[in-house]
């Protein structure tokens, strides 16, 4: 027996209106687990920053770090299949689109500079060396996070600390105020929990 074209068209409207609702409920989901993942890294990155000693503490622009948690995977789910792996490369067009919703306040130059923390949260280690220090606390607190929810597949905790210090490595003298910043950074990072059964 065939299918008439009215049942075909039918059946194939249901079958995308039960796949819309599927793939509506998995992309609530993951926004919901990635809300919280946010609130842990902005925890993370006050964790870090008040266990940093008060020289190094003043490296740090405690606004734009904060900022910079929040909206560090603001462009996650902004790709062209619902995700995006180079999110931290969309953050700053993302941000600059959503511009009039931060308020009058907020003028372009600090959004490329959260633009700037934000890229380097993933991928390559190249920030500004005016927000270095911001840049390597929101890219370890992400990657603590991870840890600590069981999330960090590929190590990028190792990966990350080795970016960090070979950045500082290439830019700062030994003896320099932000080598003793990266000692001070380094040692606070390791006495985290990291694992979801220290956290």
């Amino acid at each position: 027996m065939l299918l008439t074209s009215d049942a075909c068209y039918e059946l194939l409207k249901q079958h995308y209106q039960e796949r819309f609702d599927q793939l509506c409920t998995q992309l609530w989901e993951d926004m919901q687990s990635h809300l919280l993942h946010t609130n842990g890294v902005v925890s993370i990155c006050l964790e870090i920053v008040s266990g940093l000693s008060q020289q190094s503490r003043l490296f740090v622009d405690l606004e734009f770090l904060n900022a910079a948690a929040i909206l560090h995977d603001i462009a996650k789910f902004d790709g062209e299949d619902g995700r995006a792996d180079d999110h931290h490369k969309l953050a700053g067009a993302v941000l600059m689109n959503c511009r009039a919703l931060l308020g009058t306040d907020v003028d372009s130059d600090d959004l490329e500079i959260l633009d700037d923390i934000i890229k380097a949260h993933k991928g390559s280690f190249k920030p500004d060396k005016d927000y270095v220090c911001e840049a390597a606390v929101l890219r370890m607190a992400d990657k603590i996070d991870m840890l600590r929810r069981g999330k960090d597949k590929r190590n990028k905790y190792e990966e990350g600390i080795e970016k960090i210090e070979t950045y500082f490595q290439k830019h700062f003298e030994d003896d320099s105020e932000e080598a003793q910043f990266l000692s001070d950074f380094l040692t606070v990072i390791q006495k985290l929990p990291k694992s979801p059964r220290q956290a």
